[in-house]
């Protein structure tokens, strides 16, 4: 797919081969929910980034809301915006090791909220009228074992998700923006420190997978 770069977004014919590549299969039927919800919300919803997991995603990296000079300019909720938070989380999941192909990228409100000049908190009301969005996106993820709730308005979503049956398993951290990292440094060490927390948590469930007998081993340990 090419290079994956911080901000390359702001570049209209890399936002071109994105939207060319939204009815690839792991991506088509995310395009399609994102289809139905501007109709039923009769707003602006921009798009998955189809360089993501899509529907493969193991782990679901929730935020607030579309950020006006990114998603919402650019049309798509990637780690490659032209906006701090974007850049930010590019960085820390590299530093993480954590894959893009293994995650997916959301809002707990998934259309702009803000103004022409500037972004605003999300409500528990926009946040409550959301939820239902956020169910329908969990049941098109299949493979979803952990969602990272980043930032108290995404973290008021956690009541939501633990009602799911066959719910992943919730890690919470702080929202990456660029405002809140340059003011206080230490909240880029706990989003890296929960980040590599998913890393491995993700590959202990695969190497499970990979090898059951070391769930039969692990069962006959906590019998004994």
């Amino acid at each position: 797919m090419g290079m994956k770069t911080p901000k390359s977004l702001r570049d209209p014919a890399i936002r071109d081969l994105r939207l060319a590549a939204l009815d690839e299969p792991h991506v088509a039927r995310l395009r399609k929910f994102v289809v139905r919800l501007r109709k039923e919300a009769r707003t602006k919803v921009p798009d998955f980034d189809p360089h993501d997991g899509g529907v493969d995603a193991e782990c679901l990296l929730l935020l607030e809301t579309p950020g006006r000079k990114g998603a919402h300019a650019t049309g798509f909720v990637s780690r490659d915006n032209p906006d701090p938070t974007a850049k930010n989380l590019t960085n820390l999941c590299r530093e993480a090791r954590l894959d893009r192909t293994r995650t997916v990228i959301w809002n707990v409100v998934p259309w702009y909220i803000g103004g022409r000049q500037h972004n605003r908190t999300s409500t528990n009301k926009e946040i409550a009228d959301a939820s239902r969005h956020l169910r329908a996106l969990l049941a098109l993820l299949p493979h979803l074992r952990a969602v990272v709730l980043m930032g108290k308005q995404a973290q008021r979503s956690a009541s939501i998700l633990s009602d799911i049956q066959s719910s992943p398993r919730l890690f919470w951290c702080p929202h990456p923006s660029g405002r809140s990292l340059n003011a206080r440094r230490k909240l880029r060490v706990e989003i890296r420190r929960c980040l590599r927390l998913v890393t491995k948590y993700l590959d202990a469930c695969a190497n499970k997978v990979a090898n059951p007998s070391l769930k039969r081993t692990s069962r006959k340990r906590a019998a004994a």
